[in-house]
């Protein structure tokens, strides 16, 4: 068995290919120097101290 036919038997509602998620989320048109941060959530809903300690490294400098 290869990994296509056994992503079909695990993922058979998946029908979106990456160049479809690509066509939905296009590329933003941001000014020169702009940076993107995401911050992932925690599983809990709450603030994990280690993204509250990265947030204070990278915006404190």
């Amino acid at each position: 068995m290869n990994y296509k036919d056994l992503s079909e038997i695990l993922f058979p509602d998946i029908t979106l290919t990456a160049d479809d998620y690509e066509k939905m989320y296009p590329e933003r048109s941001l000014p020169e120097g702009a940076k993107v941060t995401r911050i992932a959530p925690s599983p809990t809903g709450y603030l994990h101290i280690g993204s509250a300690k990265a947030i204070d490294i990278n915006f404190t400098k």
